[in-house]
């Protein structure tokens, strides 16, 4: 059984009224990649300021490395590279001279930095940048040279904020791609609210809602929880023949679009209290009684962004 190299148990953390995360635990094991998924305001970025030291939660322990953070707060950091969602860089500086002082703050000894900062940038695909001032960087390069900041100590764990927020698709798409190269040697931590981030980085997600954790699990687990609930068939007819057809199933609500000349994908909602398989057999029979070609018989599964909405939806006012 792999061991967890993070550990949270029952944290929570308030800013004066504002309950921000409430009795909030789960395990990260090693070289694991978790998602942290959630609205804005759901509690992700705390969550990953108390596990990199930078806030205490108010009740709770949280463990790095079996390190209880609140006791070993400099040897926890020494474990953990932390980006933030704006990288903090100093804008009069060059990036190699930035990269350069970070590592002097995180100790590196200073034989060792010089090699440390290159193989940082190199890493973030960066080198280019190195005698650019950090002022001078768009948004997708200040991103790369705080990956890099994040990584200079080569901390076995990485905490990554909202690491693609307000990038093009161009930028996003090459972070995405360095963090999944930089998943090979680390335990990643990445907060988001793209869903597509998480099935793209993400080996299991966690999903936050009002400071509450709603949802954990592998991606399978989170697929699982939107059952099916309606039935897709193809069929060789005319949309108003199938309209016809189901339009006196009970229960249910129909919609059907011609997906090609003569093709049309009549869409079906379960009744309440009936099996699917059940009333796709029942579907099914309908339509060979009546003699049109069938094509596909199909469970429409939730979407992972249906699933999503569903767990972060807000409650009706009572």
């Amino acid at each position: 059984m792999t061991s967890s190299v993070i550990d949270v148990e029952r944290i929570s953390k308030s800013y004066g009224s504002r309950v921000a995360l409430n009795d909030v635990t789960f395990r990260v094991s090693k070289g694991a990649v978790l998602g942290l998924l959630g609205r804005n305001g759901a509690g992700k970025t705390t969550t990953l300021r108390i596990l990199a030291g930078v806030l205490r939660p108010n009740a709770g322990c949280v463990k790095i490395g079996g390190v209880d953070t609140t006791v070993g707060a400099s040897d926890v950091r020494a474990q953990v590279g932390y980006l933030p969602e704006s990288a903090p860089l100093y804008p009069e500086l060059r990036v190699a001279e930035h990269l350069w002082f970070r590592a002097t703050q995180k100790g590196i000894a200073r034989q060792l930095r010089r090699e440390r900062v290159k193989c940082a940038l190199d890493r973030v695909d960066a080198w280019s940048l190195r005698d650019t001032c950090c002022g001078h960087l768009s948004r997708g390069m200040r991103q790369r040279v705080g990956l890099a900041d994040a990584i200079l100590a080569e901390p076995p764990i990485l905490l990554l904020d909202e690491p693609t927020a307000s990038l093009d698709p161009n930028q996003t798409r090459e972070t995405r791609k360095l963090i999944l190269g930089l998943r090979q040697t680390c335990t990643v931590v990445v907060s988001t609210h793209l869903l597509a981030e998480v099935e793209m980085l993400c080996d299991s997600a966690i999903v936050v809602d009002e400071g509450r954790i709603v949802a954990e699990g592998t991606l399978d687990d989170l697929y699982a929880l939107g059952h099916s609930s309606e039935i897709a068939l193809t069929l060789r007819c005319s949309p108003d023949r199938a309209r016809s057809i189901f339009g006196l199933e009970i229960g249910t609500s129909v919609s059907v679009a011609e997906v090609e000349p003569g093709i049309v994908r009549a869409t079906l909602s379960c009744p309440a209290g009936l099996d699917l398989d059940v009333f796709a057999e029942h579907l099914t029979e309908t339509v060979a009684k009546v003699g049109i070609p069938l094509r596909e018989v199909k469970k429409q599964t939730a979407s992972l962004e249906q699933i999503f909405a569903q767990l972060t939806a807000d409650e009706e006012p009572k």
